[in-house]
């Protein structure tokens, strides 16, 4: 039973990850599009998102995983999340880049990241300093 109960958090995770990108995305476009590409979607690129979705999902059920030590969760979280956003955002956009793009890619990847999780972490301390003062 606890199986399917984390194949239904994963999976569930992955739909709130791709409904979440998807419609980062496609605002995105709407700003940046010039008038003969507006409202254009990549589908194969759109449909990689949910892929993206349920490997996101699972880095984060594996970030959660209290049995595993702190900096195997963390190290593997950033692993899959990096790598994910990188096979499924940047490698098929089909962009014509020099030998040294995949590198800045990786950092610019790794940078945004870290900023994100940064603030995560100081978000979660910071309510759970305001939970315990309320009890």
């Amino acid at each position: 039973m606890k199986l399917w109960q984390n194949i239904k958090k994963w999976l569930c995770g992955g739909c709130v990850y791709f409904t979440a990108i998807s419609l980062a995305i496609i605002l995105i476009n709407f700003m940046v599009a010039n008038e003969a590409d507006f409202g254009r979607i990549n589908t194969v690129s759109f449909l990689l998102i949910f892929p993206l979705g349920l490997c996101l999902s699972a880095a984060g059920l594996l970030l959660r995983a209290k049995q595993i030590a702190r900096w195997v969760r963390y190290l593997s979280h950033y692993i899959i999340t990096v790598l994910s956003a990188y096979i499924f955002l940047w490698l098929p956009s089909n962009t014509a880049a020099s030998p040294s793009t995949p590198l800045l890619m990786l950092v610019l990847f790794t940078v945004l990241y870290w900023i994100f999780f940064g603030l995560i972490l100081l978000i979660k301390a910071r309510i759970r300093r305001l939970m315990e003062e309320d009890d």
